[in-house]
């Protein structure tokens, strides 16, 4: 053999077994494991960092199918992924799994694999690099479930997300805007926010825009830059709906202005509710004012509310009404009538009757007024809900009604008083004049006549006396006109008795 040439194959082998050696070093001093496996699945080799890590010693993992040292739960995931890369012959990246420990416990790790081909191309077998992630899994899968939780949240949001430049134009949007507009999200990429707004909004835009985005609080840093309004925007059909638009300023790293995170929520269901709801408020305060009653509100002994008519009813401005108990308001003598019915109804009797008290107006002057009242909820507490009618004219009226019916009552009692004393004065006539008549048929007559005139005074006699001056009680008057009888015509009671058998029977004067 030429010297020259064995020479250079001896330089040869020992470059070799220098590169070799570098491989050995690395391999050992490898903090990570790096394992082969035939195409069974049995280890072929593993470095020593199998033991430095898992505390197996390499002679008892070699030779033995990696099953053995696998989470039951892993191995069906490890086995496919293993048959991947050996049927398509390609590097497979990041397989998590769990390896038992000598002690017994769990360890993760993330491996990546490669097929081992022999000088054929034919795959024989699998080489495998793992690093031990088990202190690093529990902020990795925090990690990755805030980013699923994100992306759930994004994806399914009804509001709608906007990123954009500085310029307005969108550089990315939410998947919601499909649902509430109908748009493909490539329709809208690189589009201006003004362009999707009706002509009013993007003009309030661009006033508010030129506002908010001065170079005073573009350069300050430490200030926040909010655009909050509601625009009007279209959807693809050609239909508008209100969104509630809150734009954030975002910045980079170094503070500079970089764009925008704009939030839409569709609110015109929200606004015509409001709106509906502002016209049918709007209408019962107008009934409210224009009552012609007093309606007030009381709570806890103060009145919290009280609409136009019962400030022009007192006298009293709101402010000083809503300041003082409502009892001072009203005449001493009726204060304790209209405190218990208060407290009454506060305390959930609900069957108290409407009742007339007096009122203390600010001039001080007295108006008779009739309340009624319902137990109601204000702002979360039990409270009475009052409606004050003024009475004050009825009640003048009733008073004169009154005095008047009185005054012809005391009227018709001595009208019915003289004329019974007329007829009486009538009746001794004739009985004076009965003395003298000798003659029997005429001396009878003279009795016929005063036994009518004493039956017609006696009429008058129960009607006087009565409480009624409309109507006699039967019974009574006809046992003092029998009693009459018999004083009349001298009869002895001894011999004959009076027995009367009379319902309580009432005739009004003209039976």
């Amino acid at each position: 053999m030429n010297p020259i040439s064995i020479i250079t194959r001896r330089r040869s082998e020992r470059a070799q077994r220098k590169i070799g050696d570098k491989y050995r070093l690395m391999i050992e001093n490898s903090p990570d494991v790096l394992y082969t496996l035939n195409t069974e699945g049995v280890f072929m080799f593993v470095s020593p960092a199998w033991t430095v890590l898992l505390g197996h010693p390499v002679a008892q993992v070699i030779g033995k199918s990696f099953e053995q040292f696998i989470h039951p739960d892993d191995i069906g995931k490890v086995q496919a992924y293993l048959k991947r890369t050996l049927e398509t012959g390609r590097q497979q990246t990041n397989i998590e799994f769990r390896v038992r420990h000598a002690a017994g416990t769990w360890h993760w790790y993330r491996s990546n694999g490669y097929p081992i081909k022999d000088e054929s191309g034919t795959v024989v077998g699998y080489g495998g690099i793992a690093s031990d992630i088990t202190e690093l899994k529990p902020a990795e899968d925090g990690r990755r479930e805030a980013e699923e939780r994100a992306r759930l949240v994004y994806e399914n949001m009804r509001d709608t997300a906007w990123l954009m430049d500085m310029s307005l134009k969108t550089t990315w949007i939410s998947p919601s805007v499909v649902r509430t507009r109908g748009f493909d999200l490539n329709e809208l990429q690189g589009s201006s926010l003004d362009k999707h707004m009706t002509p009013a909004s993007a003009a309030r835009l661009a006033k508010l825009t030129a506002t908010h985005l001065s170079p005073g609080n573009l350069a300050d840093k430490t200030k926040d830059v909010v655009i909050e309004a509601e625009f009007e925007f279209y959807r693809k059909d050609g239909s508008t709906f209100l969104g509630d638009t809150v734009a954030t300023l975002i910045r980079d790293k170094e503070d500079a202005p970089m764009g925008f995170l704009c939030i839409v929520r569709d609110v015109t269901e929200r606004k015509r509710a409001e709106e509906a709801l502002s016209a049918s408020e709007a209408r019962y305060r107008q009934l409210v004012e224009n009552a012609r009653e007093a309606i007030l509100v009381a709570q806890d002994g103060i009145i919290k509310f009280v609409n136009q008519m019962a400030m022009e009813m007192s006298g009293y401005p709101e402010a000083e009404l809503l300041s003082r108990p409502f009892p001072e308001f009203i005449h001493p003598d009726d204060r304790e009538m209209v405190v218990d019915s208060y407290q009454k109804l506060i305390g959930g009797d609900a069957t108290q009757p409407r009742y007339a008290f007096r009122l203390l107006t600010r001039a001080g002057d007295i108006t008779w007024v009739e309340i009624g009242g319902v137990l109601i909820d204000w702002e979360g507490r039990p409270a009475t809900l009052n409606f004050l009618t003024d009475i004050t004219y009825r009640r003048k009226g009733e008073e004169v009604i009154q005095a008047s019916l009185r005054e012809k009552e005391v009227l018709l009692r001595e009208i019915h008083h003289r004329v019974k004393n007329n007829m009486q004065v009538i009746s001794s006539l004739f009985n004076l004049q009965a003395g003298k008549i000798l003659n029997r048929e005429c001396r009878e007559m003279i009795r016929e006549g005063q036994t009518r005139i004493r039956a017609m005074s006696l009429v008058h006699e129960k009607l006087y006396q009565s409480h009624d001056l409309s109507k006699i009680d039967l019974a009574v008057y006809i046992r003092s006109l029998a009693l009459h009888l018999f004083h009349i015509y001298s009869i002895d009671s001894t011999r004959v008795v009076l027995e009367t058998c009379l319902s309580e029977i009432f005739l009004d004067i003209n039976s």
